[in-house]
């Protein structure tokens, strides 16, 4: 009878550095916002214009708004995700 090899389980680190990456980059419109000198209460309005689009005061939606707090993210995930599925594509060329 021959012996099964040991198969070792978890996640590459590839996999959890971009997955951290990607963490980072969703958080970082909201950290940039909190490290203004700006006062509390509208560190907060900026924060949530930024991931909804929505001005609370206008009353009104604007696409850069949400771009702002997106764009980071988007962005991130093209690369984490897009860049290794092109080197494996590449690779079986």
């Amino acid at each position: 009878m021959a012996r099964r090899k040991k198969r070792r389980g978890g996640k590459s680190i590839a996999q959890t550095a971009f997955k951290w990456i990607r963490i980072g980059s969703l958080a970082a419109p909201a950290i940039s916002r909190i490290l203004d000198s700006t006062a509390p209460k509208e560190k907060a309005e900026r924060i949530f214009e930024d991931y909804s689009g929505f001005n609370v005061h206008e009353g009104n939606f604007k696409l850069e708004r949400l771009a702002r707090g997106w764009t980071p993210y988007i962005m991130t995930c093209l690369a984490t995700y897009g860049i290794p599925k092109l080197v494996s594509i590449i690779r079986r060329l």
